[in-house]
């Protein structure tokens, strides 16, 4: 027959304290905040390349278009 043992988890341990459970220090906590603050600065760059690149593809798009136009307008104007 097994025995299970069962540990509270606020329970008190006797020994160093893992290094997973280890509080940061204040030079790991400002190295975290830089980490995340280029994180953050990344994506609002990548969101705004993003925003600029669909504004060009329409401009592009609108500029073809209008192009197209110009031409078949003039072409019919002239009679070709």
């Amino acid at each position: 027959m097994a025995v299970e043992l069962l540990v509270d988890e606020h329970e008190s341990r006797i020994g160093p304290t893992p290094e997973h459970e280890r509080p940061f220090t204040d030079a790991e906590l400002r190295e975290l905040r830089g980490v995340l603050e280029a994180d953050r600065r990344m994506k609002w760059l990548m969101a705004s390349a993003r925003v600029g690149a669909i504004w060009i593809a329409a401009i592009a798009g609108t500029a073809s278009l209008l192009w197209d136009s110009v031409v078949r307008f003039v072409l019919h104007v002239a009679g070709k």
